[in-house]
C-alpha cells in the first residue's frame, strides 16, 4: 500500500491559494502526496511549475510524493514519483515498461464504486489484491459495471460475493469517511 491516503490536486486557475507558497507548511501539517494538475499549461509549462514545486519543497521534498498529471515523460525527467492517469490518458498498458517500473501511477475514479471497490480488494486480499484491483479499474473506466467487476474479481482470485459485501461494508464505508475527513482538516477540498 503506498504511504498515504489522500493528496492535494492543484489548479492555479481555481485557487485563491499558490501551492508553492503553501508546500512548506502543509508537508509539515502531514500532506505526503500531490498531483500536479495544471489543465491549462503546456507541457513546458507543466514542467516549468513542478520544477517550481521541487524549489519550494526543498529539504522537505523527501516526505512528499508528487505526481504529474499524464505526463511520464516530464516526470520520470524532473525525478517527480508518479503520473496521474485521466480516464482520456493513454492506457497504462501501452506506456513503455521503462516508465511503468520506474514511476507511480493514479487514476481517477468517476464512481464511489470503484473507490469502494479498491478499498474492499484491499481488505479483502491485501496490497497485492488492492493493486490489481486498481491497475484494472485503472484500465477499465469506460467499460466499469458490476458485470465487469465480477469477472475482473474473479480473475484476480478474489471471492465475488464477499467482494461485494464488503463494498457495502461499514468498514468500507468509514476508511473512505476517514480519509475525506482527513483531507477536509488539512483544508484540502474537491
Amino acid at each position: 500500500m503506498v504511504p498515504f491516503r489522500f493528496y492535494l490536486i492543484t489548479d492555479h486557475d481555481n485557487s485563491r491559494h499558490k501551492p508553492p507558497d503553501l508546500l512548506p507548511e502543509l508537508v509539515d501539517a502531514g500532506l505526503r502526496a500531490m498531483q500536479v494538475r495544471e489543465k491549462g499549461l503546456s507541457p513546458l509549462g507543466q514542467a516549468d511549475y513542478a520544477s517550481g514545486l521541487l524549489a519550494a519543497l526543498g529539504e522537505r521534498r523527501k516526505h512528499i510524493r508528487l505526481f504529474l498529471n499524464d505526463r511520464a515523460d516530464i516526470a520520470l525527467g524532473l525525478g517527480l514519483d508518479g503520473v496521474h492517469l485521466r480516464s482520456d490518458s493513454l492506457p497504462l498498458e501501452r506506456h513503455a515498461p521503462v516508465l511503468r517500473n520506474a514511476l507511480l501511477y493514479g487514476v481517477s475514479t468517476h464512481s464511489l464504486a470503484g473507490v469502494q471497490a479498491a478499498e474492499a480488494a484491499g481488505t479483502l486480499g491485501g496490497a497485492d489484491a488492492y493493486w490489481a484491483m486498481h491497475d484494472w479499474l485503472m484500465s477499465n473506466q469506460q467499460r466499469f459495471s458490476d458485470a465487469t467487476l465480477r469477472g475482473a474479481a474473479a480473475d484476480m482470485g478474489l471471492d465475488t460475493e464477499s467482494l461485494f459485501a464488503e463494498m457495502e461494508s461499514t468498514a468500507v464505508g468509514e476508511a473512505i469517511a476517514e480519509d475525506a475527513r482527513a483531507g477536509k482538516g488539512l483544508g484540502l477540498g474537491s
